[in-house]
């Protein structure tokens, strides 16, 4: 085990090529937390305008977040960079995470 951990990104993982679940699976012992957002490309050539929150873009959070669910234990925290509104960008987010799992773990 390596005494370097690290917070998982899986948008920016996916922005950079990565399928966020082979990045977590890979080093899923040195994951301490995660944030969940999303990518919705339609937004312009502008990465940082492409952020959006989880379930509103191109990541399948819906088969991602169960897998992260079996490799890692690490906590998840919703992060959208620039949302209209950020409360209900993180209460949206909330509730669509957690229908994700609820539907997973029944």
């Amino acid at each position: 085990r390596s005494d370097v951990a690290f917070e998982l990104d899986c948008a920016w993982a996916w922005l950079g090529g990565v399928a966020p679940f082979d990045l977590a699976k890979r080093y899923a012992d040195r994951i301490v937390s995660m944030h969940f957002k999303d990518v919705d490309p339609s937004r312009g050539s502008n990465m940082f305008q492409q952020l959006v929150a989880p379930g509103e873009g191109a990541l399948d959070y819906a088969a991602l977040l169960p897998n992260l669910d079996l490799v890692t234990r690490a906590i998840g925290y919703v992060e959208v960079d620039a949302p209209a509104d950020g409360l209900a960008a993180a209460a949206g987010a909330a509730r669509f995470l957690s229908d994700v799992r609820s539907k997973w773990h029944g």
